[in-house]
């Protein structure tokens, strides 16, 4: 049936044809609305998701930026602890040398040594790593040994024995003590770069 026709017939029954043709007008033009607005919304929707998947990644960037930033600051502070708490520690078995090198012997001098090398000892401890630790505690325990006995013995006995003992203990420690700094620079040097 072509147009004329149904145009006839709507006729006879008493509907105008401009109706009618208002009416589809009005439905392809609702249809074609609904299908624009469907687009947008696609569009606003892969907008709105590429967007979120933008923020997320800088998001992301920056967080594990502030991670490394608060790792590298970690990591030094620890270092800084370490060479404080090793610096105070040789100290303390310099100043344990002299006292009990001292002569004539000055009780009160050995008696400072022997507290300083306590603090300064647990205070190495707590920041040394495991290799680090067990040189301290072998070499503290000979240096507070041979300056307890300081408190009697003759002085020539303590520089002997701190020569026999101590010395190389001490060399022990300080060579743990280097190659502890250069294992963390090794793995500060293999963190991934920010």
């Amino acid at each position: 049936m072509d147009l004329s026709a149904i145009a006839a017939l709507l006729a006879l029954a008493g509907i105008p044809a401009t109706l009618i043709v208002a009416r589809w007008q009005k439905r392809t033009a609702l249809e074609q609305a609904e299908a624009a607005h469907r687009t947008a919304m696609q569009v606003a929707r892969a907008t709105h998701e590429s967007a979120l998947a933008t923020a997320e990644k800088a998001h992301d960037h920056a967080l594990e930026l502030l991670s490394r930033q608060s790792r590298l600051e970690a990591d030094q502070w620890v270092r800084d602890k370490r060479h404080a708490a090793y610096t105070r520690y040789q100290n303390a078995l310099s100043q344990a040398r002299a006292a009990g090198a001292a002569e004539p012997r000055d009780m009160s001098e050995i008696d400072k040594a022997l507290r300083e090398l306590h603090v300064s000892y647990h205070e190495a401890r707590m920041v040394a790593n495991r290799r680090v630790a067990d040189h301290i505690y072998r070499t503290d325990d000979r240096a507070r040994n041979l300056l307890l006995h300081r408190r009697t013995g003759a002085v020539a006995n303590f520089n002997r024995g701190w020569l026999r003992e101590v010395a190389p203990r001490r060399t022990q420690l300080d060579q743990a003590i280097r190659e502890g700094i250069a294992l963390d620079e090794e793995v500060r040097a293999e963190l991934p770069e920010g």
